[in-house]
């Protein structure tokens, strides 16, 4: 939410300003207003190719899956979190010789890793152990990606190709991070709730950005 109320209290500054100097100064005044606008219209755009990656062909196999992790609440899994571990549930079941990293640590310090948790309500639900791997050290995506990667190359398996299971409106920003690290990814998305998918697609434009920023300075 807080992310929703800066982007929107920050135009709305911005359009403000214009609107006083114009006053005195209509084109700065207005020159002010239309970069409001276009930031806005940027914005928008940049929200609407982050608002849902789509899922990849079913038919196309990757050499390994990986269940991302989100924020725990009290130690135990959100709803969000349940979605995405049934959605990997299903990918298991339907692929019995299939190997699932489950991967995310404890930023939040809470005193239990998010991969802990996935492993533990998986195992709960049915899901074979042999199939799942443990990365419990990432803190953020690029690290979910690089630390199971590695897992998974400790394990001598193939990493060409990996199918990352997460929220719809986190898949292009992870597709594009595993591409950029040179991996072919397949995305398998759960469904979110509307409001807390406007939510977190604001939020992602974000980090989006700062990802790009990053990679173009490293």
């Amino acid at each position: 939410m807080i992310w929703l109320w800066i982007t929107v209290t920050a135009l709305a500054l911005i359009t403000a300003l214009g609107i006083l100097v114009k006053t005195r100064h209509p084109r700065l005044g207005w020159t002010i207003v239309g970069l409001a606008m276009a930031a806005a219209l940027v914005f928008a755009v940049s929200a609407a190719v982050l608002w849902s990656a789509p899922d990849s062909s079913p038919e196309l196999e990757a050499d390994y899956a990986l269940l991302l992790g989100c924020s725990l609440r009290n130690g135990q899994a959100t709803p969000e979190l349940v979605r995405r571990c049934q959605t990997a549930l299903d990918w298991l079941e339907a692929h019995p010789h299939g190997l699932l990293v489950v991967s995310g640590g404890d930023p939040g310090h809470q005193g239990v890793t998010e991969a802990a948790v996935m492993a533990a309500w998986l195992r709960n639900h049915g899901a074979n152990a042999k199939q799942i791997l443990l990365e419990d050290q990432a803190s953020d995506t690029r690290e979910n990606l690089l630390f199971s990667k590695t897992l998974v190359e400790g394990q001598e398996r193939e990493t060409d190709t990996v199918l990352i299971i997460t929220s719809e409106y986190h898949q292009t920003r992870a597709r594009f991070l595993a591409e950029a690290g040179g991996q072919t990814a397949l995305g398998l998305s759960c469904r979110t709730p509307l409001i807390q998918h406007l939510l977190a697609t604001v939020r992602e434009v974000y980090c989006m950005a700062n990802e790009l920023l990053e990679l173009a300075f490293s």
